[in-house]
């Protein structure tokens, strides 16, 4: 159902009873922001003083129940001290926003009122200071108040309003309806702001509420012949660990029967986040089931403009096709609140996390263009029933991009050197046999890491960040602006003993290349005799022997000589001379145009024209002069 929020906007006099209006709707996107501080949802912090109300939790949620018996309809919490986050100056916040995953069936409509105390009575009038909000409708699914605190400039000591002081006690009064009797509520965050706005805000965000599914039932989940070939597979047998078949008891139907804001997220945005520039994705899935974001990857997202997400409820001991739906889930939420790039969503993940990750980039690699698997690998069990050829040739026409990171000694070797001959993108080889070099078809791009000294644990932010540079590199590629942007992402940046296929080697190299030498514009690193600068310029791979530009390097018609070089490169000098005789040259150069514009959609490929119009004679011959390396 869609998520609605609801203002109950009020006002109040010096000493004067509630407002008479409240409870207008606005915007369900809005969020409070700017300075926050939450209450704590322990149900064994927060008091219950009349026992009208009983109180449990379901994992970070607070389940709210009210009492069946009870002689009347006074259903409150309260919170009182800084150990259950209250004892903050009131003059900083204006709204509290209530997040409902849940309310009972039964439910209906009731009038919340607040109560506030300070040790000085400047918040609320002492122990006076009740205020009946409105009338609140419960919602079948997850729904958000919003309440403005405001009280209008009355804020005077002795006054029923949201004055300033420090509040020392606060206190809740939900649906106060007798018909509300033995029903139910679950709340998931109770969070004071300064403002309010469009979106969550920036920096490190816990339990953000996953508001959006990608489909409202299992079916809109497989819905390619690819994941509709995998399905089948679920919803006979759960693989368990990558290793054998148990039989299925719970259909796929049953596995992604849950509500839209059921889950969470741990959530890092940048805090450079500009609404009007759009901004990638890393979606990072855990082996446990708590949302955990590995905190030292924050400054690689600042870096590299990467919001990055961890959602809750995707551990080992689910089946694939709830924990992959979550990954989904999560992107199309921040889809709705931030300006998302398309085509920098990726996903990853540690250990069976990590497998999952695989699982979610090779069925949905429209919505995932990278993956980044951390202490796992494809098993041969997945690879026989869901990951055939087919989907590994799917996902090469997306151009996406795998990466693999390993410990020296990671159990899941093995199941990386086992992937299909036919998977492989050129050649397998190995630091340990340096002369040995088998040559496949070119299929897909992978890039593969094993980390001397690293365990079964996240990777370190500098390793990651070299997996992330790989597969992010198709859409950096076309911006880099000058030589020394380009190496990190034309190049990948290995340690000496990192294993992995992919690399393009000429059949006569009588070793595999050193990624981490010949990265000068003077050196050929593919050793097919257009070094590195000229690789540049034409915008073709420098680890790829051969590789030819996308474009013809110069046509020309009549007069105008049209030369294609990379797009928005600001570090080549390029000077045109002509001669009626191949023996005397015009180098001046005039009458060169450079033309900021791509000759195709998509290539990085850009023209720099030249109108021979100096030039009399019938016919002539152009000769470009190009800087043989960047400006020092």
């Amino acid at each position: 159902m869609r998520r609605r929020c609801r203002l109950l906007a009020w006002i109040t006099a010096a000493l004067c009873g509630p407002a008479a209006d409240a409870g207008s709707i606005i915007d369900t996107s809005l969020f409070v922001s700017g300075t926050t501080t939450s209450l704590t949802l322990d149900s064994a912090k927060i008091a219950t003083p009349n026992g009208r109300v009983n109180l449990s939790n379901s994992g970070s949620d607070l389940v709210v129940n009210f009492d069946r018996n009870s002689s009347n309809s006074d259903f409150n919490l309260t919170w009182e001290g800084a150990a259950d986050g209250v004892g903050f100056n009131t003059a900083t916040y204006r709204y509290v926003k209530i997040d409902i995953v849940a309310a009972s069936p039964g439910l209906v409509d009731g009038t919340w009122q607040m109560y506030w105390q300070d040790d000085d009575s400047t918040v609320g009038g002492g122990s006076d200071s009740m205020i009946q909000l409105g009338s609140v409708t419960p919602e079948a699914g997850p729904f958000s108040i919003i309440i403005d605190l405001d009280d209008g400039g009355t804020n005077i000591t002795g006054a029923k309003g949201w004055g300033p002081g420090t509040l020392d006690i606060f206190r809740l009064d939900l649906f106060q309806n007798l018909a509300n009797r033995g029903e139910s509520v679950t709340i998931s965050a109770i969070t004071f702001g300064s403002q309010l706005s469009s979106n969550p805000g920036t920096g490190r965000i816990n339990s953000f509420r996953i508001t959006h599914r990608y489909a409202n039932a299992a079916d809109g989940y497989f819905t390619t012949p690819h994941q509709i070939k995998a399905r089948v597979w679920w919803d006979k047998y759960r693989i368990i660990d990558g290793t054998f078949l148990q039989p299925i008891s719970v259909t796929v139907d049953d596995q992604l029967d849950y509500q839209a804001g059921s889950q969470t997220a741990d959530l890092y945005v940048p805090p450079s986040y500009d609404p009007a520039v759009p901004i990638g994705i890393y979606i990072h899935i855990n082996a446990g089931e708590t949302a955990r974001l590995p905190q030292n990857l924050e400054p690689v997202f600042d870096q590299h403009s990467l919001i990055g997400a961890s959602p809750d409820q995707t551990g080992n001991t689910r089946h694939d096709p709830e924990r992959f739906a979550r990954a989904l889930d999560t992107v199309t939420t921040l889809k709705k609140h931030y300006n998302i790039d398309d085509s920098r969503v990726y996903v990853g993940g540690i250990s069976g996390g990590a497998l999952i990750a695989i699982l979610s980039g090779m069925l949905y690699p429209d919505t995932f263009r990278g993956i980044i698997a951390t202490e796992h690998a494809l098993s041969p069990l997945y690879r026989d029933r869901i990951a055939k050829d087919e989907e590994v040739r799917e996902m090469a026409a997306n151009g996406q991009r795998w990466s693999h990171i390993l410990g020296k000694d990671s159990y899941a070797y093995d199941q990386l050197a086992s992937y299909p001959t036919s998977w492989k993108y050129d050649a397998w080889f190995d630091h340990s046999e340096p002369t040995t070099r088998i040559r496949y078809e070119p299929l897909f791009d992978c890039y593969n890491q094993q980390i001397e000294g690293m365990g079964h644990t996240n990777a370190a932010p500098e390793v990651f960040e070299r997996s992330l540079i790989f597969v992010d590199a198709p859409t950096q590629l076309p911006k880099v602006g000058n030589y020394s942007d380009w190496v990190p992402y034309a190049f990948r940046q290995d340690d000496p003993d990192t294993i992995f296929f992919s690399y393009y080697i000429d059949e006569e190299s009588p070793r595999a290349p050193d990624p981490t030498i010949n990265l000068a514009p003077e050196d050929d690193f593919d050793g097919d005799g257009t070094n590195n600068w000229m690789e540049y310029l034409l915008a073709t791979n420098p680890m790829i022997a051969g590789d030819r530009p996308l474009v013809p390097l110069m046509t020309m018609i009549g007069k105008t000589l049209s030369l294609n070089f990379r797009a928005g490169a600001g570090d080549y000098r390029v000077a045109v001379h002509t001669s009626v005789d191949l023996n005397e040259w015009n180098t001046t150069g005039d009458g060169a145009q450079v033309v900021d514009t791509r000759i195709n959609s998509g290539t990085t490929m850009g023209q720099i024209r030249y109108v021979a119009s100096d030039v009399t004679a019938s016919s002539f011959f152009f000769r470009p002069v190009i800087n043989s390396q960047p400006p020092r």
